[in-house]
């Protein structure tokens, strides 16, 4: 297997199960759970791209609609793909943590194999996505330094059939790092933030940063039905995948959308 897309570094630290329904500090300063009363993301889809995930984690259950394998593997209960989906879409159940868009329904495509991955299994992911259900979400918390044509071929593919692709940048923490696809104008570039609002310093830096996220001590699920503290631009990146899930499904509640929407307007 070729090592030609990783997971950005990443790191993790284990912690207690949170007791009820925990709103991590991301969701709380930003005031997500007031959006809560206008829209949860219900039936928006979501994709997830990354190591695969825990369907059977007890914040996931019943929330992934649908799960693919590229890599030839077979697919797996991801140590990067569950906390980055349920940071996404954790259900409101009253245990554990609960998503940014917490009714949207995810779909996740494996497309690496551990920490790294073929150009071609993301480009397939992607497509895969575009197929699906044109106008989706497309979230990916992986990169690396080198572009490859076969995958911008099939992000210019998604983008023709209305997805958002949102990307994070990377955690190589020095300036004009920013990886490969989130690089890519058509993208969705995202750094991450500490809880005091300050750019975290392990965030890559650059003029292609569209955007910021919570990235540090964020709580989220692990496989086997745990939680652990997760740290990088990994985690930030669904966290903005989940609040323009709200946009997209407020926007398409109120009939101001066509199947395939304006992204500006979205984002305003």
């Amino acid at each position: 297997m070729s090592d030609q897309v990783r997971l950005p570094p990443f790191t993790v630290q284990p912690t207690f199960a949170p007791l009820g329904e925990a709103i991590d500090w991301g969701l709380a300063l930003n005031e997500v759970p007031d959006l809560w009363t206008q829209t949860q993301g219900e039936d928006f889809p979501v994709f997830v791209l990354d190591n695969g995930v825990d369907v059977n984690h007890i914040d996931l259950r019943g929330a992934v609609e649908e799960t693919r394998d590229f890599t030839g593997f077979g697919f797996s209960p991801g140590d990067h793909g569950t906390p980055v989906a349920a940071i996404i879409g954790g259900r409101r159940n009253d245990v554990g943590i609960v998503g940014v868009a917490p009714r949207c329904r995810l779909f996740v495509g494996k497309v690496l194999h551990g920490i790294c991955g073929d150009f071609r299994w993301t480009g397939l992911g992607i497509r895969w996505a575009a197929d699906t259900a044109p106008g989706c979400l497309i979230s990916m918390s992986l990169g690396g330094p080198f572009a490859d044509a076969s995958v911008l071929d099939a992000i210019e593919y998604a983008l023709s059939r209305g997805c958002f692709i949102i990307c994070a940048a990377g955690n190589d923490g020095r300036d004009d790092s920013v990886n490969y696809p989130a690089k890519w104008h058509g993208t969705v570039a995202v750094g991450a933030v500490r809880r005091d609002g300050k750019l975290a310093q392990f965030s890559s830096r650059g003029p292609e940063i569209d955007c910021c996220g919570p990235g540090e001590g964020i709580t989220s699920a692990s496989p086997g039905g745990g939680y652990s503290l997760y740290n990088g631009t990994s985690f930030a990146c669904p966290f903005v995948t989940g609040v323009v899930c709200l946009a997209v499904a407020k926007h398409k509640k109120l009939g101001g959308l066509t199947p395939i929407g304006n992204h500006a307007e979205l984002l305003d």
